[in-house]
């Protein structure tokens, strides 16, 4: 399936105006550097793969962990993500109003004012 016909199949999936609800989970897979992996469900219960990596990792650490997408109140959708398992504080930000076309992605660094957040608390 081409991306184009992959987005257009999610936003159909998640339109406000269907009448079945469908889901939608954002996934990664190991090493995290291939990007965004997907499946849908129309009950929760059972889920189909969407095979593929649909949007690469250009920030950060280079990496996809931990994705997670919300729509917001004006519609738009929110993808944030894990960029590296230390050393980046802050995190992965891309957004779209139609999951078709997206933002450029960007870093967000959130963190950036703690200088002890990587740092693990040893007893």
């Amino acid at each position: 399936m081409n991306r184009f016909c992959f987005l257009f199949l999610i936003a159909l999936l998640l339109s406000s105006s269907c009448k079945k609800q469908s889901y939608l989970f954002t996934s990664f897979r190991e090493p995290a550097t291939d990007g965004l992996h997907l499946a849908y469900s129309n009950d929760g219960y059972r889920w189909t793969d969407l095979s593929g990596d649909y949007l690469k990792p250009e920030v950060g650490g280079k990496l996809m962990r931990d994705p997670s997408i919300a729509r917001g109140k004006d519609g738009t959708f929110h993808l944030v993500w894990t960029t590296n398992w230390k050393g980046d504080k802050g995190f992965g930000y891309a957004g779209s109003k139609d999951l078709v076309h997206g933002s450029a992605q960007r870093f967000l660094p959130v963190m950036e004012h703690e200088p002890e957040v990587v740092k693990r608390q040893t007893k």
